[in-house]
């Protein structure tokens, strides 16, 4: 339908400007423009996806959209000001048969594409389709990339009691593996589909950006799936997982600790994730009552273990094995801050280790930036590695890997440009310079990846 309507639409210009070729140029982008448009009903698509049933498709064209998006919302990419995008919003319901499930998945196909594809994810128990996830579909369109975001299935909720068991004792799996990975590669699937429908060709290149829980998300389809079709196609070309969405705000008196505790002045308690408490009493003793007040040591490490045996298949990200990532030439790119007070950074350390035994020329693929006092996505004394999109699109595009990586951070009521380096390497002041609080004064030392097959982080907190 585009080619038919183009072609027509172009040869009509050429017999009415044929004088002028600065003038049928001006009409072409024009042209195009009313074709997308046209091409903006459910007719156009017919997703096919193995294994799923579609229940429903609606196409809308969205014009005059504008939006703020803040540096903090995009994690590795600078604040943006969307003005009067025009894009068409394509909604998708489908189910696995057989498995009473409903998910969602939402694509946006921007006029002025770039002829990329990213897709987003979400942040703690929510697997997109909620303001982080549009937040970051809004840098995207503003960058020219089609997106897309998915519900999994699950809804808005921010805790996982809605979905999580079927009936009390009885684990509702077919959830959480859509959370945990499956999900992913569906919309991997669904907006390839989309976008060839739209606009007649496929994306030239493909990207993943988040943090937090559908990083982890992002890790296991890595490492299940490699990131590459029987016929040699990849899903994604380049992924950027980082480490959740909330954060500590500090102030002179308040600086964020690795350990969550609550102080008055009888002493310090522990105050646990709330993410974790629902992962105990829902997943592992099944049970929305169950009191985590009052057990023991031996029957808390007994719960660990017990969880790690029912779910080390569906939600662990521990696996280093990504030979086939590699092979497929994907790239990928994390980041974790080390104030972070939800996800342990020992943990992603870990596993790039892990990774680095498996695959000892691990930096022509994979690179690990730690972030000094950066929380959790944002937030801390640190500011996010706002440059870290462009280097893994330079990376995967043009063979230019990320050797540094620009960032921000707060020295009293100043702000100092420093660098992040790609680890082992750590960031150096170069003696003699001078200004320590600008970036050229810092270079990266030198120092090789030492193996650690002892130390582990427990899986739920691997790749993060």
């Amino acid at each position: 339908m585009f080619d038919t309507l183009n072609n027509y639409i172009t040869s009509h210009l050429k017999s009415r400007f044929a004088w002028s070729p600065r003038a049928l140029q001006a009409q072409i982008p024009l042209a195009m423009s009313l074709s997308l448009a046209q091409n903006c009903v459910p007719s156009t698509f017919s997703p096919v996806l193995y294994g799923a049933e579609i229940l429903s498709l609606e196409a809308n064209l969205v014009t005059n959209y504008s939006a703020s998006v803040p540096s903090a919302f995009r994690y590795t990419s600078p604040a943006v000001q969307l003005t009067n995008a025009t894009f068409c919003n394509v909604t998708i319901t489908y189910t696995h048969p057989g498995q009473n499930d409903n998910l969602v998945t939402e694509a946006w196909l921007p006029e002025n594409w770039n002829e990329r594809f990213m897709a987003v994810g979400g942040g703690g128990w929510v697997a997109g389709r909620f303001f982080l996830s549009y937040n970051a579909m809004n840098g995207a369109i503003a960058d020219g990339f089609a997106t897309i975001t998915t519900d999994a299935g699950l809804g808005s909720a921010n805790e996982p009691s809605p979905w999580a068991l079927n009936s009390p004792g009885n684990v509702n799996l077919y959830n959480l593996q859509n959370l945990a990975s499956v999900s992913l590669k569906d919309e991997a699937i669904i907006g390839k589909s989309l976008i060839k429908s739209y606009y007649s060709q496929d994306p030239q290149y493909s990207y993943w950006a988040g943090c937090s829980q559908e990083a982890a998300a992002t890790v296991v389809n890595a490492t299940w799936h490699g990131h590459v079709t029987a016929d040699g196609q990849r899903p994604y070309h380049g992924i950027l997982p980082g480490a959740d969405f909330t954060g500590n705000k500090p102030t002179s008196f308040n600086q964020p600790g690795i350990v969550m505790t609550s102080c008055n002045e009888k002493g310090c308690t522990d105050e646990p994730s709330n993410l974790g408490t629902a992962w105990f009493k829902l997943f592992i003793a099944k049970n929305e009552t169950f009191d985590l007040t009052n057990m023991s040591r031996e029957e808390y490490d007994a719960l660990v273990y017990s969880g790690r045996q029912q779910y080390e298949s569906i939600v662990e990200t521990a696996d280093p094995d990504l030979r086939q990532f590699k092979a497929a030439g994907g790239k990928m790119v994390t980041f974790h801050g080390l104030a972070d007070n939800i996800i342990p950074p020992g943990g992603t350390e870990d596993y790039y280790k892990a990774v680095n035994e498996v695959i000892p020329d691990i930096q022509d693929f994979y690179r690990y930036f730690e972030a000094p006092g950066l929380g959790h996505c944002f937030g801390g004394v640190s500011g996010t590695p706002t440059g870290l999109f462009a280097q893994l699109r330079n990376w995967v595009e043009n063979g230019t890997a990320p050797n540094q990586t620009p960032i921000q951070i707060a020295v009293g009521n100043a702000t100092h440009n420093r660098i992040l380096c790609p680890y082992p390497q750590k960031s150096v002041f170069n003696d003699g310079c001078g200004d320590a609080s600008k970036a050229e004064c810092w270079s990266c030392s030198e120092s090789p990846v030492k193996s650690n097959t002892t130390k582990r982080a427990a899986p739920m907190f691997h790749g993060l």
